[in-house]
């Protein structure tokens, strides 16, 4: 397994936090671009948690347990138990006052990084947007597949028809090899 470059750190961590502090959707898509670039580069939320003694203080060693527990449910196969998975830990992280900047693993300062509010809200903006189009050229290949045997069904049924109309009319005086209507 190779090392992701502590800019993929960094990214991913600003996705998280993103992601914690958004609505459903908007933290489901950048939970999940997160998720993504971590499997890219070899990586899961088991091998970028920070020890436990680099955690802010929590009130008992079980809500760790949980949410290390919780956490590492978030590599599923399943896309449905990964986001449950997700929001689970966004909840107990919201309980004992802790957000993934706190207890992932971050490399040092990116050069490309943005570092003001617009420009971090810009990026935002082009991550969230990038997702949703992708998820939307998804739908649109499935549709498009799906008239695309649409077509196929409509000119078979036409050419059936048409030759249906040619064997009533008795074919009388046409030539053999009648053209089939595409």
């Amino acid at each position: 397994m190779h090392r992701a470059p502590a800019s993929t750190s960094d990214r991913i961590v600003y996705l998280l936090s993103i992601a914690e502090t958004s609505e459903s959707d908007e933290a489901i898509a950048a939970f999940l671009l997160a998720k993504r670039l971590m499997q890219k580069h070899g990586m899961s939320f088991a091998t970028q948690l920070r020890p436990a003694d680099e955690w802010p203080h929590l009130a008992d060693d079980i809500a760790y347990d949980r949410l290390t527990k919780v956490l590492g449910l978030t590599g599923s196969d399943k896309e449905g138990e990964c986001i449950a998975a997700f929001l689970m830990a966004v909840r107990l992280m919201k309980r004992t006052g802790i957000g993934f900047a706190d207890i992932l693993k971050a490399g040092p300062e990116s050069a490309d990084a943005p570092h003001n509010e617009a420009d971090l809200r810009l990026y935002r903006s082009i991550e969230i947007e990038m997702m949703s189009l992708k998820n939307r050229l998804t739908r649109l290949q499935g549709k498009l597949a799906m008239q695309d045997g649409e077509l196929k069904r409509y000119r078979a049924a036409f050419n059936e028809l048409m030759e249906a109309s040619w064997s009533l009319q008795g074919r009388e005086g046409q030539p053999e090899g009648q053209p089939v209507y595409n």
